[in-house]
């Protein structure tokens, strides 16, 4: 066994709200709850951006599209918010998951190093 099981275990992680066992807890949680997110389709948005991965999942009849957008990198990053491609109107943004999403306008969002961001187009 490695020497750090003491610290690095699950119930370390069950204690920590910012774990990785928590975010995938999260991710889990929404992927049930969110129509979009399990009977929508995928329209990639942000193509020319290579360090973010953005994508709207288009939603279910009566249910709102969501957009997941992931930094891959260490630097901040700007992802452009023009989701035409998806054929989305909305013009807010309601954070479900995530962070990073500090100083996002109604034309880009701010993802932090890593950072991500899983919101409802509303």
């Amino acid at each position: 066994m490695p020497g750090n099981y003491v610290s690095l275990n699950v119930a370390t992680e069950q204690k920590d709200p910012k774990s990785l066992l928590r975010w995938y807890e999260q991710v889990i949680a929404l992927r049930r709850t969110v129509p979009a997110l399990h009977d929508g389709g995928v329209v990639m948005v942000d193509t020319g951006n290579a360090n973010v991965l953005s994508y709207v999942r288009t939603a279910p009849a009566g249910a709102k599209p969501v957009l997941v957008s992931l930094n891959m990198s260490a630097a901040p990053q700007t992802m452009n918010l023009d989701l035409s491609p998806a054929k989305v109107d909305g013009s807010r943004l309601k954070v479900l998951m995530g962070e990073g999403a500090d100083g996002s306008t109604s034309k880009a969002l701010m993802l932090q190093p890593y950072g991500s961001v899983v919101a409802e187009i509303q």
